[in-house]
């Protein structure tokens, strides 16, 4: 989302992923999204990889994890704004975010799996 890399390009490199991880290693694989971003402009750029992902999770019958939508979830019971669990590079989670990720991750895995 943040370089050069069209949609339908991303789009296809993710299905080789998934295709090459099954040949080679047979595995189960899992999509995660990422984190909301605070810029509303890298946000609706954000929100067009997640939207591939979701199409490539459920075209190719692989896993979706949409961390995106649970992170917000979190920030809005908490009443927390967008920048909480950010780093200055609001490209990267602080340590709580990293911990935020492993929570959502392991939730669902443990249903996916």
């Amino acid at each position: 989302a943040f370089s050069a890399v069209y949609r339908s390009e991303f789009k296809e490199n993710l299905v080789r992923i998934v295709g090459m991880a099954r040949r080679r290693l047979s595995a189960t694989v899992v999509l995660p999204t990422s984190h909301p971003l605070v810029d509303p402009h890298e946000q609706a750029a954000l929100e067009i990889y997640h939207r591939t992902i979701r199409e490539v999770a459920l075209d190719l019958g692989c896993g979706l994890v949409p961390v995106h939508t649970a992170w917000a979830g979190r920030l809005r019971d908490a009443g927390l704004p967008t920048t909480a669990f950010l780093q200055a590079d609001a490209r990267l989670p602080d340590e709580e975010g990293q911990g935020l990720y492993a929570a959502i991750l392991d939730r669902h895995l443990s249903h996916i799996l």
